[in-house]
Order: C-alpha cells, then sequence, then structure tokens
C-alpha cells in the first residue's frame, strides 16, 4: 500500500531513499485512515480503500449510485461506550450504562465504587 500510495515507488530494505523528498505524512489525503477513507465512497474509491469501507465500515457494498446514508451507521465514536476506560469509570453511571461496571471495579476503581 505505502509504495503504491504514499511513496509512489518501490523500496528496497537497503535504500536510503528520502521520504522527506516526497509530500509530508499526512499532506495525501488517503493516509488519514479509515475516517476519511469510509466517509465517502468516492473517498473510498479515491483511497482504494473501498473493499475494506464496505466490509469494516458500512456493512454493505455500495453502488456508485447509492444514496447510502452513512449516518444511518453508528459511527464509530458516536457511542460513548466505545470511549473506553476513561469514560467507563468515570462514574458509576457511565460504568453502569456501558456494562463496565466489573472492569472498573476490578482494574480503576479498585473497589466497588469510584474514588
Amino acid at each position: 500500500y505505502c509504495e503504491e500510495k504514499v511513496w509512489g515507488t518501490k523500496v528496497s530494505d537497503n535504500s536510503k531513499m528520502l521520504l522527506a523528498s516526497r509530500e509530508l505524512l499526512g499532506s495525501s489525503k488517503c493516509t488519514w485512515g479509515p475516517a476519511h477513507w469510509c466517509a465517502s465512497p468516492a473517498n473510498a474509491d479515491n483511497c482504494g480503500t473501498r473493499s475494506y469501507c464496505e466490509e469494516k465500515v458500512w456493512g454493505t457494498k455500495v453502488s456508485d449510485n447509492s444514496k447510502m446514508l452513512l449516518a444511518s451507521r453508528e459511527l464509530l465514536g458516536s457511542s460513548k461506550c466505545t470511549w473506553g476506560p476513561a469514560h467507563w469509570c468515570a462514574s458509576e453511571d457511565n460504568a453502569d450504562s456501558c456494562k463496565a461496571r466489573s472492569y472498573c471495579e476490578e482494574k480503576v476503581w479498585m473497589g466497588k465504587t469510584p474514588q
């Protein structure tokens, strides 16, 4: 992927190619990852990641003419329970709503309630 999409050339293990002479990391939107690739079918096509987006994010094949509403699927991070232990264990209510009480008691609070 990197040789084709980022560096634009094959790189041998012995190569002393100066990557600094190429675009800066992140200047190509295709290096931004799935949040960019899967934001639209056009982005996925441009970055060559359509099959990844269909399988891992959208959950379905998407035709070019599709009027698929990506917002109809829950976006990664839109559920606070996907934010991890910092959110889960911030309060008992969070732990209960995210079904993470036992994790918080054992790993974070070191007891039945937050300190």
